[in-house]
């Protein structure tokens, strides 16, 4: 879940990712110094805050194609839209979600030298994370989304 609605071009964020070795984990986008990294970006549902009907939030499944560190909250963060509750990379705490509103619904790991089998899981959005968007009012949804989508281990990768 980002702040404030979000237009994304259909291929997503083309933004070379630096990550820097401090004791917290941080990446930024670097044109100079950064790898290529991509993340395609696909806005789900918006939502507005209950208390001022104005509309703040859009729920966006985010897939990265490559696999910078930290490579979706950074290219969410330098194109204006944080996560909900990630103050590393410029989101806002939320009285309505106790965390960073991140969560791998879906993640698939093809097969590698090392391996002769490829990988892939799937998970429901975490009750605190259904709960915090019970918290803010749905203002609608992308055409073949449903919010109950976030509730079974079929959904996509959700921010």
């Amino acid at each position: 879940l980002v702040r404030k609605p979000v237009a994304v071009p259909k291929d997503g964020c083309a933004l070379p990712a630096k990550g820097r070795g401090t004791v917290r984990s941080f990446s930024e986008v670097s044109w100079e110094e950064g790898l290529p990294a991509r993340t395609v970006i696909t806005v789900l549902a918006e939502f507005s805050d209950k208390a001022t009907g104005k509309k703040r939030y859009s729920l966006v499944s985010a897939s990265p194609i490559t696999g910078r560190t930290h490579q979706i909250r950074s290219h969410l963060a330098h194109v204006g839209h944080p996560l909900a509750g990630d103050l590393q990379y410029g989101g806002k705490e939320e009285p309505w979600c106790t965390r960073v509103f991140l969560h791998a619904a879906h993640v698939k790991l093809d097969q590698f030298e090392l391996w002769n089998y490829g990988i892939e899981a799937s998970a429901p959005l975490p009750l605190d994370l259904q709960d915090a968007l019970k918290a803010l009012l749905l203002v609608h949804t992308a055409p073949n989304f449903s919010v109950e989508q976030l509730h079974t281990n079929s959904a996509e990768s959700f921010c």
